[in-house]
């Protein structure tokens, strides 16, 4: 690979990933325990890793095709990119090393029009882009999946702002849905943290049309969030689409702040406190 840092240094990258190696492995509507018990035929996780590339954006602005060769070389299989405005780029390249462009997130403010934290980070979309655009850009790129990746705090106020979100949510399912892509929600800590007897995660739950909003369990956030990542797994079933990976350093504190947390406690899968050997043998 043809970049500024060695091989080994990449890698150590690409594990640390601040949305790193989501296991690819409900694609099939399976839940984990029929993936595992399923015939010796059956895709197991392993050949299904993919990686959401959005921690080395960095490196893909400077020379994709390299790093996306090196991702292949290591044996990533699907990649989940992070803006649909990069598909018409990065598709074609993806494909050509061997790998499957499989989903891409996109940001709520396709679905609430509200921009104002992106605003502030200097993040807004481009100028006459919308859902409908992105929806056409995944079918015409073959990306089946499209994933909304966060909420921003402006979209979660109360329980109320919630439930319009997930309204809103299986309406433009049902418009992505037409075009034969699945739309799908990425959770992250806030989720999780009890409000009025409930959970916004519980309460998006109640309205999503689980045949247009699929689920993205985001391990690490569940679990920084005290919320049990197996427990989600066997209640959300055939409801979970994808897992993402990343392991949590032990001690870390309970967080439902998300842009708080610091970078450290983010660690390589394998060497933290979150038990994946039960995630994938549930």
């Amino acid at each position: 690979m043809k970049t500024s840092i060695s091989r080994q240094e990449f890698i150590r990258r690409a594990a640390l990933a601040s949305l790193a190696l989501p296991a690819i492995g409900a694609c099939s509507g399976k839940t984990e325990k029929q993936v595992q018990t399923a015939p010796t035929n059956a895709i197991n996780y392993v050949d299904q890793l993919g990686m959401q590339v959005y921690g080395i954006r960095e490196m893909l602005d400077k020379e994709p095709q390299p790093v996306f060769k090196a991702l292949a070389e290591i044996g990533i299989r699907n990649i989940e990119l992070f803006d649909p405005a990069t598909l018409k780029t990065f598709v074609p390249i993806i494909k050509d090393v061997g790998m499957t462009p499989l989903s891409t997130h996109f940001l709520p403010g396709y679905i609430t029009g509200n921009w104002e934290t992106m605003k502030r980070l200097g993040m807004t979309p481009p100028e006459n882009y919308n859902y409908d655009n992105i929806v056409e850009d995944c079918a015409t790129h073959g990306v089946k999946y499209l994933g909304i990746s966060i909420l921003m705090p402006e979209d979660r106020q109360s329980l109320d702002d919630i439930k319009r979100f997930a309204d809103l949510a299986n309406k433009h399912g049902e418009t992505s849905r037409q075009a034969g892509v699945q739309l799908y929600y990425h959770n992250h800590s806030f989720e999780f943290q009890p409000t009025e007897g409930t959970t916004p995660f519980d309460e998006m739950l109640k309205i999503f049309d689980p045949e247009l909003v699929k689920v993205e369990l985001d391990v690490f956030w569940a679990t920084i969030a005290q919320n049990d990542p197996l427990a989600s797994i066997k209640r959300l079933g055939k409801k979970i689409l994808f897992l993402h990976l990343k392991d949590l350093q032990p001690g870390t504190p309970l967080d439902y702040t998300v842009f708080e947390v610091k970078p450290e406690v983010f660690l390589e899968i394998g060497s933290g406190s979150i038990d994946f050997k039960s995630i994938f043998t549930v």
